[in-house]
């Protein structure tokens, strides 16, 4: 503390009104069995932490895990191998990679077409927003939690909205 100026008394008051890094692991809704998140998690290492610190969190909730390849770089066939079991403790995962589904012209609503190396048995890939956000309206939330990853915007996705309208009984 003090090669940055501060005393440590001017530290412990600053810290206990820190509220983490913005876009990081935020609570965007909280029912009595369901809880909705959104971080800024783009990186394979990214996702794996973020997911594992989720289930530590509520080890009692299904944790269903959407996942946006959003980064040109994430996006690299090269790279995006990096992603295998990045998810794997998410008991439902959804990828939402808009940009990649759009310019390898993947087809269908929803599929279980996925690059190789991040295929996952059951993982569901949606092209657009307004399917995934029907998609998971008509799933029940009881006992499960709700993960968003991304550094994009998830086609346009209003998640706060989206979380207001979950059937959470």
């Amino acid at each position: 503390m003090k090669k940055i100026g501060i005393t440590p008394e001017q530290f412990l008051e600053a810290i206990s009104s820190f509220e983490g890094a913005a876009g990081r692991l935020q609570k965007i809704k909280e029912y009595a069995a369901t809880s909705v998140y959104k971080d800024f998690a783009h990186a394979p290492s990214k996702a794996k932490a973020t997911v594992k610190a989720l289930k530590e969190i509520a080890p009692s909730r299904d944790l269903v895990a959407v996942f946006e390849l959003h980064t040109f770089s994430s996006l690299n066939k090269k790279f995006i191998p990096q992603y295998k079991d990045s998810m794997k403790a998410a008991q439902q995962q959804i990828d939402t990679s808009t940009r990649q589904n759009e310019s390898q012209g993947n087809g269908g609503p929803h599929g279980r077409r996925h690059p190789q190396g991040v295929a996952a048995p059951g993982l569901l890939v949606f092209q657009d927003s307004t399917t995934l956000e029907n998609f998971l309206l008509q799933q029940s939330w009881k006992n499960k939690n709700l993960l968003f990853m991304s550094s994009g915007q998830f086609g346009g996705l209003d998640i706060p909205a989206l979380a207001d309208k979950l059937q959470v009984s």
